[in-house]
């Protein structure tokens, strides 16, 4: 069987997609596209460069959230500060979607217009 998986935001609540991605592969169902938001993006980025879900949780459980995350006041481009999390995401990710092993979206809204957007292409960390 092979589905399409959408992954919600919610913060660390979105670490809880590992899991789902875990018992999904432990079930054999193929994965063929992810879309996410949020911490569902990130889940997503990871499961579609190859990651396992237990090397998600490693690499989770090494991170200083507060080091990575934080917050970026007043909010220009982003409501995290870009350099720490675009940091991050270079050290594990391929620099684009097209690299990717299972094609991925990523839903966001731009700041500017508070209109929704979806990314697929480009520089993935940046995304």
């Amino acid at each position: 069987m092979e589905i399409c998986l959408v992954l919600s935001g919610g913060a660390a609540r979105g670490l809880a997609h590992i899991g789902v991605l875990k018992a999904l592969l432990k079930g054999g169902i193929k994965i063929r596209a992810i879309s996410g938001s949020s911490a569902g993006a990130i889940v997503g980025a990871f499961a579609s460069a190859g990651y396992t879900p237990d090397k998600m949780v490693e690499i989770a459980q090494s991170v200083s959230p507060f080091k990575v995350f934080k917050p970026s006041f007043p909010p220009k481009v982003s409501l995290l500060s870009g350099k720490p999390v675009e940091e991050f995401f270079r050290s594990f990710l391929p620099k684009s979607f097209e690299e990717l092993e299972i094609p991925l979206w990523v839903s966001a809204t731009d700041l500017k217009t508070g209109e929704g957007v979806l990314i697929n292409g480009g520089d993935l960390p940046k995304a």
